[in-house]
């Protein structure tokens, strides 16, 4: 799912590459971040996973976080 989700943001056109590499990436190096997120609000999903680490619980389906999302996924319980 989280492949598809990629997939289409990609496709739509919201970010080029071009921008990932020219902007983002750039951007991170000259102020020595390390991550370079670029989808700001993939946090929560980010969150929730380092959370299910530090509980030691299995992982959380992120999908719990998009209720609009994965009503619209056929199969996904």
């Amino acid at each position: 799912m989280a492949g598809k989700q990629l997939t289409k943001a990609v496709e739509s056109g919201k970010l080029s590459a071009k921008q990932v590499a020219a902007e983002l990436t750039f951007d991170a190096v000259r102020e020595q971040r390390f991550y370079v997120l670029t989808h700001p609000q993939i946090l929560a999903s980010v969150q929730l996973r380092f959370d299910d680490v530090t509980q030691r619980r299995n992982p959380t389906d992120p999908l719990s976080l998009k209720p609009e999302v994965k009503g619209r996924v056929v199969g996904h319980s």
